[in-house]
């Protein structure tokens, strides 16, 4: 049965990743809804393959797709669309952070460099 909802907001999002029986992010959903491979998302998260079966829970796992929420929540409070933030956290390179993306900082533990970027952004020039 597929889960996902046609809502563009974040709340329609976060209500997408999770399973609604256990207390944390679906590892599967969570990559449906970004539209990547599972075995991508183990190599974001730093776990292997089999983690996202045998061990949804897993710390490693669940810190990424957290940090990867915060990201989205940060985005779409500047543009109100979880589509749009998805397809920016997962494509736009950032100049002034390495010409990464926000995905592969996020892998990487640098969060909040793309919570400030972010935060920068919305501010404008003058911020």
């Amino acid at each position: 049965m597929n889960r996902i909802a046609s809502d563009d907001s974040f709340e329609g999002f976060l209500s997408d990743v999770r399973d609604g029986q256990q207390p944390y992010v679906s590892p599967a959903l969570f990559a449906q809804k970004l539209q990547i491979e599972p075995n991508h998302l183990a190599a974001l998260a730093h776990v292997h393959p089999s983690a996202l079966n045998q061990s949804p829970p897993s710390s490693e796992l669940q810190r990424f797709m957290r940090d990867a929420i915060r990201v989205f929540a940060a985005l779409t409070d500047v543009n109100g669309s979880i589509g749009q933030s998805v397809s920016w956290f997962r494509n736009q390179p950032l100049e002034p952070l390495g010409d990464k993306t926000a995905e592969m900082l996020v892998s990487d533990g640098e969060t909040e460099k793309v919570i400030k970027y972010i935060a920068m952004m919305d501010a404008g020039p003058l911020g």
